[in-house]
């Protein structure tokens, strides 16, 4: 075997180490995607989301005073 040889192995165990592992934003678990986390809805809740997806619904304005 020559070193270009060795060099191309090299790199190729080196990529396969590299493959992406796709987690969960939520709970960094492998088993799903943040869509489908079992703690979505506390994580939402927490972030002042709504399941949905979308900004709670939040008071707006002067706090009724004019």
């Amino acid at each position: 075997m020559d070193s270009s040889q060795v060099e191309d192995e090299e790199a190729e165990l080196h990529a396969a180490e590299q493959q992406i592992v796709r987690r969960c934003y939520i709970c960094k678990s492998t088993g799903h995607l943040m869509e489908k986390c079992p703690a979505r809805k506390a994580y939402l809740v927490s972030k002042g989301r709504s399941s949905m997806g979308k900004p709670s619904a939040l008071p707006r304005g002067n706090g009724g005073t004019q």
